[in-house]
Parts: C-alpha cells; structure tokens; sequence
C-alpha cells in the first residue's frame, strides 16, 4: 500500500492544511492495557471521549472483507487496472466518498456484519456499556479517494433521536497511513458544554419553518449537511483543544467514540482509496433513532420547529 511519513506530508481537510504544532496535534492513547478492566474502560472513555485499540479484532476476516470490496468496486470500473485490486488504487479522476450500497446491498454485507457482530466486538461493548449491546444493521463504507475527506462533526446531529449513550465503532479496511486520510478526534471535545448546548442538541433534519423551511444548522450558522467547520485548523484554536490521530492505523485496529467526540479525517493525498467500515452500537434495552432501524437509512424524515 501507498505510505508516506508524517515528516514528509503536509497534513489538510477540505484542502486547508492542518496546524501540527505541539500545542494542536497529537497521537491517541492506546487503551489496550485496560482490556481486562471493565471499570477502567468506561472511566478511560468517559475521560477521552474514545478507546483505540490497536490490534483489537481479527485481521484475518478484515482482510477477507477488503478482498471482497475490491472485486466489487473492480467490477464497477473503480480500480485502475494496472494494479492488483486488494492495492485499490482508484482509475484517474475518480470521485468516491461512500459506498452504502456495498456495505448493506450486496455480497460484502455479511463478511463486513461478520466482524460487526463477531463475539469479540460484542462482548466488548457489552461490557462497556454495562449491559446487552446491539449494533445498527446499517454499516457505512466509506471509499474515500484522492483529495477527499471528511469535516469535523458530531454524531449526535445524525442520530439524536434514539439513546444518547452511542457509540461509534470505526475500522480501518486496511492500514491507513497519514497521507491517506484517517481518521482523527478533537481531544476533549465531548465535554464541551457550548457544543453541547448549541450543534449538538441540533438535528441534520430538522428545518425552521419561520426561516423559508431552511435547515435549522445552516440557519444557525453551521456549514454543509452536519458539519461543524470547514475550517479545521480555527476550530482547532476555537475549541482550544488538540487534534488526535495515530501515526498509522492498522488492519485490527479498533476506534470507539462517544456521539459528542468532535471527528473528521483527514484529506487522501494518494492514488489508493482509504477504505473503512462504522456503525454505532448502545445498549439494547434503550430507544433506537427510527431512521435508521433497517440495513438502510428510512428516506430523511423531516421535522419543523420555529427558530
């Protein structure tokens, strides 16, 4: 696969460079010493926002499940075929960000619900969370080719209307260097009470009908469909807080975030698709956000409030 290293790259979102000075940018903490410990793991989450486990699932059915991708997204005329498939190097000029129909409609559902679902992934939020854990049936592929990545935002603002207490659950589908566009988290940014207050108690479909039935986010000032900023660097000195990644993600590996966990990833400066798979997983016994009770979201459902 492409690499690169962090001291030969110019890290950017949305095509504006990222601050990596000390006081901005750093590395996740690993909390794999703390598997062992149900009561350090919920303590260390709620502290960080996140656990990143490296290494945590089996690389074996991950790798599996990339295999199975790549032949589909070949036999759509994705992959440049000068290269293996399992390189998943894009054709020139290919434009992808997400591939949902790949990851609930087709033959790569069940190799990518089998490590989703795998005793090892449940267990562990089980004991997270304290009690019988569910995942969401819908899986989000992302297939982010060259120079895309991903805003700054909060999940809460896609999935508010079920429990709170929801986790993500991001796996890279290969390893991800930092030139090809992982993932990273705004560091303690799920206790700021301002967001908290402001974006986050905002939902992606609700309009104003006082305001021409706009979307209540973009009256309120923020841009795009959920995002926080386009501009991740401000909101790195807005927020007062640092950007978190790791220097290279690794097929195994496992991030877990809270809903309020500000993320984004970085943009993809190579020819090679950055693959990855999410879901969110709470516990079972708590309301579920309707949209999204099937492999597929429900048709945005929207609902008026006056601004």
């Amino acid at each position: 696969m492409l690499a690169g290293t962090f001291n030969q790259i110019k890290l950017t979102c949305n095509a504006r460079e990222i601050d990596t000075s000390p006081d901005y940018f750093g590395w996740l903490c690993d909390s794999t010493s703390l598997l062992e410990d149900d009561i350090a793991l919920r303590e260390r989450m709620e502290h960080d926002g996140y656990l990143y486990l490296p290494g945590f699932l089996d690389s074996s059915d991950i790798q599996i499940a990339r295999q199975v991708i790549c032949e589909i997204l070949a036999d759509d005329g994705k992959l440049d075929p000068m290269f293996d498939r399992n390189q998943a190097i894009a054709i020139p000029g290919s434009d992808m960000r997400l591939r949902m129909d790949i990851s609930n409609q087709t033959g790569a559902q069940a190799f990518l619900d089998r490590i989703l679902s795998s005793d090892r992934i449940m267990n562990f939020y089980e004991r997270l969370l304290g009690g019988p854990a569910k995942h969401y049936k819908c899986m989000w592929l992302r297939t982010m080719t060259k120079k895309n990545g991903a805003a700054p935002h909060c999940d809460i603002v896609f999935f508010g209307r079920g429990t709170r207490q929801l986790y993500t659950a991001w796996i890279p589908l290969g390893d991800i260097p930092l030139n090809l566009g992982g993932l990273f988290l705004f560091e303690g940014s799920h206790k700021n009470e301002h967001l908290r207050s402001t974006y986050c108690a905002m939902d992606i479909d609700v309009v104003c009908t006082n305001k021409e039935n706009k979307p209540q986010m973009n009256v309120a000032g923020y841009p795009g469909t959920g995002t926080l900023s386009m501009d991740t660097a401000k909101l790195q000195q807005d927020l007062n807080c640092r950007l978190l990644t790791a220097p290279e993600y690794k097929i195994g590996d496992l991030l877990t975030f809270t809903a309020y966990t500000v993320h984004g990833s970085f943009d993809n400066m190579t020819p090679e698709i950055r693959l990855s798979v999410d879901s969110r997983f709470q516990l079972e016994r708590e309301p579920v956000d309707e949209r999204y009770l099937g492999n597929m979201p429900l048709p945005r459902t929207m609902k008026d409030t006056i601004c």
